[in-house]
């Protein structure tokens, strides 16, 4: 038999995974979507940036290039699949509680405050940087994109969920005024 502390001990515990459990589940299904889109949208700008690259440049400047192309395309694909798919999650959440539809610049416009600056320091900074290194460093080209467009990936969503969570705080701080 467990002792009351142990007991104590396994429920935190259990409710602490659960809660965590529930939160990664609940940004899988809020930018999953979206990950795929970015990631095919990345390796295909990238691939084709490698493919068309004028000869005779500098490989790091090719490379660089390269990088900031994969980077554009992913945030091409990506924002394309979020904007609709938080426009339909806005639609249906204001059809339930009888409210006006959001306008699609409305929708766009939280999407921007939940990723701006985590998109602007990803897609000019972070994204090619990291793409470029593991370009340089990893000899198969996909393999090397795939890996820095995942090394990026931890900034930039780290960056957009504490946005996220910062906005859902002050909304229920606005809510309760």
């Amino acid at each position: 038999m467990f002792t009351p502390s142990e007991l104590l001990f396994l429920w935190l515990g259990w409710t602490l995974c659960r809660r965590i459990l529930r939160s990664i589940l609940f940004y899988l299904l809020r930018y999953g979507p979206s990950e795929i889109g970015g990631t095919a949208a990345a390796l295909g700008a990238a691939h084709l940036a490698h493919a068309v690259e004028a000869a005779g440049l500098f490989a790091i400047i090719k490379f660089l290039t390269v990088g900031f192309v994969g980077s554009i395309g992913e945030a091409i694909g990506f924002f394309a699949v979020r904007i609709a798919q938080e426009h339909v999650v806005q639609l249906v959440r204001n059809r339930r509680q009888n409210h006006r539809a959001d306008s699609l610049s409305e929708t766009i416009g939280s999407i921007v405050r939940e990723h701006g600056w985590a998109e602007i320091t990803d897609t000019f900074g972070i994204r090619p940087l990291s793409m470029l290194i593991l370009i340089l460093l990893i000899p198969v080209f996909e393999l090397a994109v795939f890996i820095g467009k995942l090394v990026a990936d931890i900034w930039f969503y780290g960056y957009s969920i504490y946005t996220h969570r910062k906005m859902t705080r002050q909304e229920l701080v606005a809510a309760d005024a």
